[in-house]
């Protein structure tokens, strides 16, 4: 084998990896998403693996166009239409075009996968592919340039081949990008980075949802009726917990949560402190849905399950809307509950407050004082009593 022929073989494996990159990349999105990007990924590579194909695409390319461009129209799925698109266009190339200007494509295809990566997940995966594109991509673009410039590679009456020009000044260009890219996008607060002090509680800027719609709609924005597995209404006070910080602890939030997703299904729903909540919720951002911690199942008028992302946010799939649900939850332990006053609650305390009664004493309080308080309750009398 000639050096441009072994130059050429180099370079359709190193672009198979750059296509192979992005399309890994779309299995960390939600959803649809990773399906079609993972389908077009696969379509793409075996393309590649191909022998060129030489007959007609252009119906299917113009179907395919038309499709796409309907769907972004009529519906909400402009993320999923656009993937399509992209994706089918990565397959396109794969089968039916292998030369330098065909490479180049393809890497801007991969490139606009990695962007829609970075913008709908926050999966930690997307670190490491953004590196590797960031190293094969200036590799890829060297061998394009040599296979180009071989003197098998151009016709001898049209010239001089191409010179290097800014080819050096590639991989620093692409590794500066891809790390303003990483770092710039709104998946990741990079100003943060350098910071000592951690971060607790919300923002300045905290939008739970249209505010509009919250101002002109009667209905409160969130309405809980809580009760227990036996049926009786709880009273509060309730934290309902939506963001990574769940766990209080010596005067600040800390997390206990990993970096995993998970979805919300029947757990133990016998359990006798199994808290029961039947919500009526306002629309939120990205279709959030709240309930309170050791959430183990919530149900929805339609079969489509509630999901905890990796932030340990649960959300409802689909367009943000007023939401009617039930909510089963097993509160955590003592030590765990995401409440600042989790050092006074005991089984005592909970008794008491699903019995309604708010009056425990402190243990070491004057025993005249609990005499006079449960004369006052006597006197005041019971839930219940007739009028």
């Amino acid at each position: 084998m000639t050096p441009r022929g072994r130059l050429d073989r180099l370079r359709g494996w190193v672009i198979l990896c750059v296509v192979a990159v992005g399309a890994l990349s779309t299995l960390t999105m939600p959803g649809a998403a990773s399906v079609i990007g993972g389908l077009c990924g696969i379509a793409a590579i075996v393309g590649r693996l191909r022998p060129l194909s030489r007959s007609s695409w252009r119906a299917v390319n113009l179907s395919v166009l038309v499709g796409c461009a309907i769907v972004a129209i009529a519906t909400t799925h402009q993320i999923e239409a656009g993937l399509v698109l992209v994706g089918w266009l990565q397959v396109h190339r794969s089968f039916t075009g292998r030369s330098p200007a065909d490479d180049r494509v393809a890497i801007l295809l991969s490139l606009l996968h990695l962007l829609a990566a970075c913008i709908q997940s926050i999966s930690g995966w997307l670190a490491p592919l953004f590196l590797a594109f960031a190293g094969l991509v200036p590799l890829c673009m060297v061998l394009v340039h040599l296979v180009e410039s071989a003197p098998e590679a151009y016709d001898p009456t049209a010239g001089p081949p191409p010179g290097p020009g800014g080819l050096w000044s590639i991989g620093p260009v692409t590794v500066a990008l891809t790390v303003a890219l990483f770092f710039g996008l709104p998946r990741l607060q990079a100003s943060g980075l350098g910071s000592r002090g951690n971060q607790v509680g919300l923002g300045d800027q905290v939008e739970l949802g249209d505010l509009g719609d919250l101002k002109d709609n009667p209905t409160r924005a969130l309405r809980a009726t809580i009760r227990n597995a036996s049926g009786d209404l709880l009273t509060g006070p309730f934290y309902f917990r939506g963001t990574v910080f769940d766990h209080f602890a010596d005067n600040r939030w800390t997390s206990t949560l990993r970096g995993e997703s998970a979805r919300a299904s029947s757990g133990r729903l016998d359990h006798p402190e199994l808290q029961i909540q039947e919500i009526i919720l306002e629309p939120l951002r990205d279709g959030v849905v709240v309930g309170l911690p050791g959430v183990i199942r919530i149900e929805f008028d339609n079969p489509r399950r509630a999901q905890r992302d990796l932030n340990g946010v649960w959300r409802r799939p689909g367009q943000p809307q007023r939401l009617g649900y039930t909510a089963w939850s097993v509160p955590p332990t003592a030590s765990a509950r995401p409440d600042p006053m989790q050092f006074a609650v005991t089984r005592t305390e909970a008794a008491a407050l699903r019995a309604g009664v708010w009056t425990s004493l402190p243990p070491g309080l004057d025993p005249r004082i609990a005499s006079l308080a449960e004369q006052v309750v006597s006197d005041a009398g019971v839930e219940g009593d007739a009028a």
